[in-house]
């Protein structure tokens, strides 16, 4: 079974872009903290994340960088190549997702002065 779960934060803004049938992509990047079990010193660890439809819409929509989300998906492999070297890069194929975050807590009503 291929599957990893996680909560991190957004190192940055999602990026969204469009298939040629117009289907929403959206790739981001996220932190999850840990503590190094061997020195005790806190430490970061970072992942790509991509994701398709439906969620790619709402976290392009609703997700900044510093948005908490919890993830899960499955980890595959993504190899590419730059200035004649071939690469490759892990990377989460988003299956489902949480909002971490508090909602924005609403303003308070305005008091209106007693009329006379």
């Amino acid at each position: 079974m291929n599957t990893i779960t996680l909560t991190g934060n957004l190192t940055k803004d999602p990026v969204v872009y469009f298939t040629k049938n117009d289907k929403p992509i959206v790739h981001f990047d996220v932190a999850e903290n840990y503590i190094d079990r061997m020195t005790g010193e806190k430490k970061a660890q970072f992942h790509h994340v991509t994701a398709f439809g439906k969620m790619a819409e709402t976290i392009s929509s609703y997700c900044h960088k510093g948005s908490k989300l919890s993830l899960t998906g499955t980890l595959r492999d993504a190899s590419y190549e730059k200035d004649g070297v071939k690469h490759i890069r892990w990377e989460i194929l988003l299956s489902k997702f949480a909002f971490c975050d508090k909602a924005p807590k609403k303003a308070p009503a305005e008091e209106t002065a007693p009329k006379e």
